[in-house]
């Protein structure tokens, strides 16, 4: 926790918020770019399973949802998609064109009907 005080001290309020709409502006480029030619993108909302709660690996490092919350207005969604071996759920991400709320949700509940509605974890061996 202290280091993070002490990076904020340290940082430029106005070159990272230079960096941080820069990084916005390049994400909506490229998602702009897979919506020309596609209604939507499907993807997982978690780059692997979460780690072990004694590791020092922090969740947002794997964390895939963000990036797409700040290239708003397209919508994202998340919906269950199954378990991951050791049981964890896992999530798939479905990110709409621009204003096209009703195409994520027709999406994911068409995932969910695919998928069979409410779902168990695999029993422990």
């Amino acid at each position: 926790m202290l280091g993070l005080v002490e990076r904020g001290r340290s940082a430029n309020a106005l070159q990272e918020r230079a960096r941080f709409d820069t990084a916005v502006r390049e994400a909506w480029e490229t998602l702009r770019t897979v919506h020309r030619e596609h209604a939507a993108l499907l993807c997982p909302t978690m780059a692997l399973p979460p780690p072990a709660a004694e590791t020092s690996e922090r969740e947002e490092d794997l964390d895939m949802t963000t990036l797409f919350n700040l290239t708003s207005p397209c919508p994202a969604l998340s919906v269950p998609c199954g378990f991951h071996s050791d049981g964890l759920p896992i999530g798939l991400q479905i990110v709409a064109r621009r204003h096209r709320d009703d195409l994520a949700l027709r999406i994911g509940a068409a995932v969910e009907r695919a998928l069979g509605g409410a779902r168990r974890p695999p029993e422990p061996a």
